[in-house]
């Protein structure tokens, strides 16, 4: 059964690849340059993010997913640059992305300004089949392993930023791959774009309350739109509490604190009440860390967005 399990996983895996479906978190609205390459460098600060998930615990060879993230301003007037690099190990298959993130924002009001970002880098598939023990020595399935090339790819956004919410939507990436093939397919040939809109604010409830809602849809073309919505309560501008809810998917739960102005970190535990509800949830951790925003400044206060 285990085995079955993992091969199942590995089917999944090859879905994802074929539909360029980007690993999923909890704390997207803390990792929004992974999907938006607009976002760079909005914090005004040399910005860096880590996240590490736990999908599924419980399951032999459940999603194990790694995300870094850097961005920050240049000495470029309005122009910014950063780094996205996702590890996610899904059974004996892994896939590795590294990109490339820029964007250049344009001032809308005293405290408001929209940035347009552009994405570039590359994914790359491997897995190790061989290592698994089918039962049937014969199956060609299981006898060879597959290394992908280096696969490149470019992704587009924009971003509206103020003082009191934010507003983005993306196209990762505008090319797909078929598995195992070197053949790009775009929009005008059939290829399935992921597209992206992420939204959130932040309300004043009383002197050391706040409300923090967001929200990320994901749609593509042939499958059901996914969103996923959350809501977190702010204590002091120091510790947060929320709940999240994925669309037919997962509930979950969020928890986390500003160590300082600049340090901040986060854990959250949803679980999938609709698929694989067998598992024991997935965990999630989330470190985040803002250097100062110029030489001459530090941050005086915590960065919502």
């Amino acid at each position: 059964m285990k085995k079955i399990g993992i091969f199942i996983l590995f089917v999944f895996s090859i879905n994802a690849v074929i539909s360029q479906q980007d690993a999923m978190f909890t704390h997207y609205m803390h990792n929004t340059v992974i999907v938006n390459p607009a976002y760079a460098g909005t914090r005004d600060a040399l910005s860096f993010t880590v996240l590490s998930r736990a999908q599924w615990v419980g399951i032999e060879g459940a999603p194990m997913t790694q995300n870094l993230t850097i961005h920050s301003p240049i000495p470029v007037k309005n122009t910014s640059v950063g780094l996205s690099i996702m590890n996610d190990q899904i059974g004996v298959t892994n896939s590795l992305s590294v990109y490339g993130d820029f964007s250049y924002k344009i001032k809308v009001a005293k405290n408001s300004h929209l940035s347009f970002g552009l994405k570039a880098g590359f994914d790359r598939l491997t897995d190790e089949l061989g290592t698994l023990n089918s039962g049937s020595p014969s199956d060609q399935t299981f006898l060879l392993d597959y290394k992908s090339k280096l696969l490149p790819n470019f992704g587009l956004g924009a971003y509206f930023l103020s003082k009191y919410y934010y507003l983005g939507a993306s196209i990762p990436r505008l090319f797909t791959y078929d598995y195992g093939e070197d053949v790009i397919e775009n929009s005008l040939k059939g290829g399935k774009q992921h597209y992206y809109v992420i939204a959130g604010g932040i309300v004043d409830l009383t002197e050391n309350l706040e409300f923090k809602p967001t929200a990320l849809i994901k749609s593509t073309m042939g499958a059901p739109i996914e969103l996923d919505l959350t809501a977190t309560i702010i204590m002091d501008k120091r510790y947060w509490a929320g709940a999240m809810y994925r669309t037919d998917d997962a509930v979950g739960l969020m928890l986390g604190m500003f160590v300082s102005n600049q340090l901040s970190v986060g854990y959250s535990f949803d679980w999938s009440y609709a698929n694989l509800n067998q598992n024991n949830g997935s965990h999630e951790v989330m470190i985040s860390y803002d250097f100062k925003y110029n030489d001459n400044k530090k941050i005086l206060s915590p960065r919502y967005f």
